[in-house]
């Protein structure tokens, strides 16, 4: 007995022993499961369906309106860059001829060779756009791909970013010489300037166009959402994926000359590697995370180089001109109450207007308004129409929080029942407005304000009306 135990015992060993040999739990580790499915599943198990197909409409129409607004304000900018160099030029060359070729000729002809090259479909980019990574294009070529759909237009993108990043790069460049020379000929000044507006509103506005393209659509969201929870497409975008290509295996580097003895701990590049690969492929890239931050002190100083000449005043920036119409529209809402007057009941005066921003500090706008009755007292309160009004208004802001504000207004301020009682054009009121509001924030996107106003008109209203109007409002941004 004591034997066959011992037998047992050792048969059971063995079996366990052959259970776990590195061979069969190879197999048993590549066998798939049903609670963890393939992650190396191919990109067929991703059918076309009607949410793919709206999907891949959706980017289409979103990259196509990115290339059309990108290539028309680049062609504006470029040949009013063109023009304004011509005007330097001829400046120039009136006390310095060759001075004036050497430095126009060629910047002339190369912002012509750019204008020329625009239509032209650009280059497909390389692993990354011009030193930079725009994740967004990177998700959406894997995303394509992954739905079997074409990347063409994703192509197309990238090389439309290489390509304004190319011009941005040449437009920086330029304005660093020719903010060199400004302080020995002051003629150039006033045309100097012009060109510093034009580069930096070039930039802000291809900064706004990619901030409006990278804003997900609700169908990409969607869609989005839904290829993330697949483990191939997570491989895919690990292994195929634009940022993996800056994890590249060493031998991707090997022709880089290197200095001092690399240890091969692995087949990724060095830190050392890596920071030569960059000096070399990204120049922009190589001293500091921000290319702009190099480049800032020399604009700077360029400003105020051109604000001591006193010949031409410091440019400050108004961010609205990058906004489209939509976004530079300020709704409002005002309320304005009045206490019974003779015949006249306590009436509420409710306002609705839409003010266009000019720039950050003057806002010009239209309403209109509807005056309501509410009784002449807690013990008689009933509603009625009292009037209506149309109003137009300007503001500007003195100090933070803090504007001048006046407009014209036109209200008829007769009881009436039908809107044909409105057309009877001597009983509307005109009213001059100046006064002061304060403003105050309530949110992110609702700030609050309170206006006081002086009516110069109230004496020839029938019957008289308050000359001071107090007002609290809304605006929503």
């Amino acid at each position: 007995m004591p034997h066959q135990n011992a037998c047992l015992s050792a048969c059971l060993l063995l079996n366990l022993c052959l259970f776990f040999h590195p061979a069969h739990a190879q197999v048993a580790a590549d066998k798939p499961t049903a609670l963890s499915p393939e992650k190396t599943a191919p990109l067929s198990s991703a059918k076309p369906t009607a949410l793919s197909s709206k999907y891949a409409a959706t980017v289409d129409g979103k990259i196509s309106k990115f290339d059309q607004q990108t290539e028309t304000y680049t062609r504006h900018t470029l040949d009013r860059m063109i023009q304004t160099e011509k005007r330097m030029q001829a400046k120039l060359s009136a006390i310095d001829a060759p001075q004036a070729d050497r430095l126009f000729g060629y910047a002339i002809d190369s912002l012509q060779r750019m204008k020329a090259g625009l239509p032209a479909a650009a280059a497909k980019a390389g692993r990354l756009i011009n030193g930079s990574y725009f994740a967004y294009a990177d998700t959406l070529r894997q995303t394509l791909a992954f739905l079997q759909r074409s990347t063409g237009q994703v192509d197309a993108l990238e090389g439309r970013l290489n390509q304004i990043s190319t011009i941005q790069n040449f437009v920086q460049q330029r304005m660093q010489v020719l903010n060199s020379v400004a302080a020995k000929y002051s003629q150039c000044l006033g045309n100097l300037q012009q060109l510093n507006k034009t580069a930096f509103y070039y930039s802000a506005q291809m900064a706004q166009y990619r901030l409006m393209l990278k804003n997900p659509a609700t169908i990409e969201r969607k869609m989005l959402d839904l290829v993330e929870q697949s483990p191939a497409f997570q491989d895919l975008m690990q292994n195929k994926g634009r940022l993996a290509g800056l994890f590249a295996p060493r031998s991707v580097f090997s022709s880089l000359p290197l200095t001092g003895a690399a240890t091969p701990a692995s087949e990724l590049a060095s830190r050392a590697t890596m920071q030569q690969y960059i000096k070399k492929n990204m120049p922009l890239m190589s001293d500091t995370a921000d290319p702009l931050s190099q480049l800032q002190p020399k604009f700077t100083a360029a400003g105020n180089q051109l604000h001591a000449s006193g010949s031409a005043s410091a440019f400050t920036p108004n961010t609205q001109h990058t906004r489209s119409f939509g976004q530079r529209i300020v709704w409002g809402l005002d309320l304005q109450f009045g206490k019974a007057v003779s015949y006249l009941p306590t009436t509420a005066n409710i306002g609705v207007t839409a003010g266009y921003r000019l720039n950050d500090r003057f806002t010009a706008g239209i309403g209109i308004d509807y005056l309501m009755g509410m009784g002449t007292g807690w013990k008689d309160i009933h509603l009625s129409h009292q009037g209506v009004g149309l109003r137009s208004f300007a503001k500007w802001e003195i100090k933070k929080g803090w504007n001048i504000q006046g407009g014209a207004e036109s209200n008829y301020l007769t009881a009436f029942n039908s809107i044909s009682q409105l057309r009877a054009l001597p009983n509307w009121q005109t009213s001059a407005l100046l006064g002061i509001s304060k403003q105050y924030r309530v949110s992110r996107k609702i700030s609050g304000n309170f206006q006081v106003l002086y009516d110069f008109l109230y004496r020839q209203h029938l019957p008289n009306t308050q000359p001071i109007l107090f007002r609290l409002g809304y605006d929503l941004k």
